[in-house]
């Protein structure tokens, strides 16, 4: 395995998009696609099931037509619930990603403080103490970490992490967030500890955060979602 980490250039805009896009949102084993899968047994879809099965026996015995009417719209109503929060997910889900791609991720050199090594290459280095690195697996990009540090708080933030859906297994991503940790070792002065945000729908993730180091310290509440908050 030839793996190399180094700071984001910015040939890399595609690829790390693509990457984010698909390792957050699109691809099987992404959260969208995980917490999509566990919402057909979330307690109010076995809820409306359990009220379409009992539409549907009311609407086998029933004689009368409005029995029957009101049976079908209940049946109806209910799997058409489940459909709608479904749509409702899959759009806060990628919305969620397209926000980022439209905040810290439209310019990335600007947000994470990266400047040109010298006027004749595209290579760049960090300014400062934030970075986003890629990783090089056999000289193609599969994967990236971003670390933005508020020098003010000396806290630094493991913003995203991601490795293509292709490239995983084979320690990217903790090779990744180790480089990251190095990093902020380096500046101890400057930095009192690392926090990250988690979803509960990336179960590898949160293993491979455990494994690296961090620890839960607490749980965060957005509209419909628990966030573990984990620190090192």
């Amino acid at each position: 395995m030839t793996l190399n980490i180094r700071p984001f250039r910015t040939k890399d805009y595609a690829d790390v998009s693509r990457i984010f896009m698909e390792g957050m949102a699109t691809r099987p084993g992404s959260p969208s696609a995980i917490c999509l899968h566990s919402q057909w047994t979330w307690p109010s879809s076995l809820l409306c099931y359990g009220i379409a099965i009992a539409s549907f026996a009311v609407y086998v015995s029933a004689s009368s037509p409005f029995t029957k009417l009101f049976s079908v719209f209940s049946l109806l109503a209910s799997l058409g619930f489940v459909g709608l929060v479904r749509m409702m997910i899959k759009k806060g889900l990628r919305s969620m990603v397209e926000k980022s791609l439209q905040e810290d991720m439209k310019d990335i050199p600007t947000y994470y403080g990266l400047i040109p090594v010298d006027a004749s290459s595209d290579a760049l280095e960090p300014e400062n103490l934030s970075c986003l690195w890629v990783a090089e697996y056999n000289n193609k990009l599969v994967g990236f970490v971003a670390f933005d540090v508020k020098p003010e708080t000396k806290i630094g933030e493991l913003r995203h992490m991601a490795v293509s859906p292709n490239h995983r297994g084979l320690g990217i991503g903790s090779s990744l967030v180790r480089h990251l940790v190095g990093h902020a070792m380096k500046h101890l002065e400057s930095i009192d500890h690392i926090f990250l945000y988690v979803g509960k729908y990336q179960p590898g993730a949160i293993a491979m955060y455990e494994k690296v180091g961090f620890k839960r310290v607490q749980t965060d509440f957005i509209p419909m979602l628990r966030i573990p908050v984990y620190k090192y």
